[in-house]
């Protein structure tokens, strides 16, 4: 039972590096001889892992998006260079507001 796991997970990874569509994944299977619940369960986890890179992905973008919001905040507070303090009050957080956008995007499409 725990070699055919590791089996799956190495099929899965390696589907994943050579970037196969779900119809490559489908015929490979087909060609294995393998059932249609079979194929039915290796293609939802082979969706599944996709769907978990991109929700990785978007957690990033959320927290450097926060991160970037935050400095913006503190350096238009600290007013160090007040001729600049329209970028880093309009720019920056602008910018931060984007990209946190983007990473809820990602994470719950």
């Amino acid at each position: 039972m725990d070699n055919s796991i590791s089996s799956r997970d190495q099929l899965l990874q390696d589907w994943k590096a050579k970037n196969y569509s779900l119809d490559e994944i489908r015929l490979e299977l087909t060609r294995a001889g393998n059932t249609e619940e079979d194929i039915a369960v290796m293609i939802k986890a082979y969706q599944k892992l996709q769907e978990e890179k991109r929700r990785t992905i978007g957690f990033v973008c959320m927290a450097a998006g926060a991160f970037l919001g935050f400095i913006s905040c503190v350096l238009t507070m600290m007013d160090l260079i007040p001729s600049f303090t329209g970028v880093f009050l309009y720019g920056f957080t602008t910018l931060a507001i984007i990209i946190v956008l983007i990473g809820c995007f990602l994470v719950f499409e």
